[in-house]
């Protein structure tokens, strides 16, 4: 069997269900509305976390959606055919969409590594198409493009564009710099921790 290039969204992921209605029936009421909200909390902070994975997170999430909503309650074969796109094709953007989902982000959850969907841009073009957001523009790019492939300080030289980091935007910085800053705040007693730092350079 070969072996899967870590780039790739999988192929054949395991999807597993996680049947919960037996043991919710067995909460008391007030335990019934905490997982409730809790539930809903974490829904609605999954764009926190989207948004701190990377700049192309967001959108991406919004396009699946998007897709989902359209597809409505038929099942995806239909909407493959509708998008001139095969079986395999579409197994290949659900098998992305899954993995995504799982790891709210396009990188994988246990570390900064990216994955993209083994279906070129111009199939998801295709399903982009039937969609017909102006909101969405851009994002199939962001979904396919090799590079940045793992999170980390911004890179330079021969390696530069490899790496990116969500809490560090604008002109490349060097590790230098950010240590710089990163002292400072702590002299001022301000955590570093989750904020976010921009450069800019004039012309």
């Amino acid at each position: 069997m070969a072996s899967h290039d870590p780039k790739y969204a999988y192929m054949d992921a395991r999807i597993h269900r996680l049947p919960i209605k037996d043991k919710f029936e067995k909460l008391y009421h007030d335990e019934r509305l905490y997982a409730h909200y809790l539930c809903k909390a974490g829904w609605a902070g999954t764009r926190i976390i989207l948004h701190q994975t990377s700049p192309e997170s967001e959108k991406i999430f919004d396009f699946l959606i998007a897709v989902n909503k359209h597809r409505g309650d038929r099942i995806w074969n239909e909407l493959a055919a509708d998008c001139s796109l095969s079986t395999e094709q579409m197994q290949s953007f659900t098998s992305y969409a899954g993995m995504f989902l799982s790891n709210i982000g396009d990188h994988y959850g246990e570390g900064g590594q990216r994955f993209i969907p083994q279906l070129p841009a111009e199939d998801i073009n295709k399903l982009l198409h039937v969609i017909d957001s102006k909101e969405l523009e851009g994002v199939v790019s962001g979904m396919t493009n090799p590079l940045p492939y793992r999170q980390g300080y911004p890179d330079f030289g021969p390696n530069s564009g490899q790496t990116a980091a969500a809490y560090y935007t604008g002109t490349a910085m060097s590790k230098e710099e950010i240590s710089e800053v990163d002292a400072l705040l702590v002299k001022e007693d301000s955590s570093p921790v989750t904020t976010r730092l921009s450069k800019s350079t004039d012309a």
